[in-house]
């Protein structure tokens, strides 16, 4: 140990020296020239010994600083055991002498990516599981797990799935509510972008099954629609155009005739911020909603849901139904 502290003393005069040395001796007052630029200007021999220690040297002073933190890196490098300081400094004419010492690992962060209401199949390679009450716990339990790449969570028995691979592929024969079934990407934090773009590409699998399905439906809806209405006379047909009597109290009244008594008359309401009461008896009993402006203003969409949520319950609750 002594011997190493003897090398880092001649190690350090080398530098000073050798830094000193690219410094001018008289370099000291700091003086504007016509381009702009700062220079320093010479001190004179009989003013030197009384100058402003602030004023005196600045590039000597950057020097020594500079040579500080060089040798302060290299101190950290060298006791890292990653080399002696000859491969940073082989100018310098010193041989390694450090006390080496092993790399310890440090322990590698990691995090998950969530993917709420998604049922991911199962992933590949090694698996583990586990009992946990939330999704959330379910993905602390994968970080803690070096070889945990994916995990699925089922809130109806609190199983926590893991695998070691992941995959972007969708269980095939997912039954109950999918709200029960939550997955998640998981591994250390610089592999983050990838886990971002797996779940960007579940998403956009999960978007076109369900346009696929929301367009399949519509095509039920429709063959449906056709044949009852290849069953109507022509003035069954204008009932459905042009309203019916008894609808006193809203702004449009359907109760088309030739239609199975299941089909329920269509009561129609307007007032996009809040039900338009027509009746007198229903006066100051509507509820005045925020503007929709305020609603796009939040960008979220949940706000829009839970306000379509208020709206649709208080239009029920007073009759209408479209």
């Amino acid at each position: 140990q002594e011997s190493a502290d003897d090398q880092a003393e001649l190690q350090l005069a080398a530098l000073e020296s050798a830094m000193a040395a690219l410094v001018h001796e008289r370099a000291g007052d700091v003086v504007e020239s016509g381009s702009n630029t700062m220079g320093y200007a010479p001190v004179p021999a009989h003013q030197e010994e009384g100058a402003s220690a602030q004023r005196r040297r600045p590039l000597r002073a950057a020097a020594a600083a500079a040579t500080a933190g060089l040798l302060l890196a290299a101190g950290a490098v060298a006791i890292r055991g990653r080399g002696g300081i000859s491969g940073l400094l082989p100018w310098s004419g010193a041989s390694p002498t450090f006390l080496e010492v092993k790399d310890s690992t440090e322990e590698r962060k990691r995090s998950c990516v969530l993917l709420m209401s998604t049922r991911l199949d199962n992933g590949a390679g090694k698996a583990s599981s586990a009992k946990t009450d939330t999704a959330e716990d379910c993905a602390k339990k994968c970080q803690e797990h070096d070889q945990c790449g994916q995990l699925i969570y089922s809130q109806t028995n609190k199983g926590c799935y893991m695998f070691e691979k992941p995959t972007t592929d969708l269980y095939p024969n997912v039954t109950g509510n999918l709200s029960w079934f939550h997955s998640a990407y998981c591994g250390p934090d610089e592999d983050s972008l990838s886990r971002q773009a797996l779940k960007h590409q579940v998403l956009d699998t999960v978007a076109r099954k369900d346009l696929l399905q929301v367009r399949k439906q519509w095509a039920e809806a429709e063959e449906r629609a056709r044949k009852l209405v290849d069953t109507l006379t022509l003035q069954d047909k204008m009932s459905l155009v042009s309203g019916s009597p008894g609808g006193l109290g809203y702004a449009g009244f359907l109760k088309p005739q030739g239609l199975p008594q299941t089909v329920m008359p269509l009561k129609m309401q307007d007032g996009p911020q809040g039900f338009n009461p027509y009746q007198k008896v229903l006066a100051g009993t509507a509820t005045q909603f925020p503007a929709l402006v305020a609603v796009a203003a939040s960008f979220d969409p949940e706000v829009a849901k839970a306000y379509a949520a208020a709206v649709a319950d208080e239009f029920v609750t007073k009759g209408a139904n479209v």
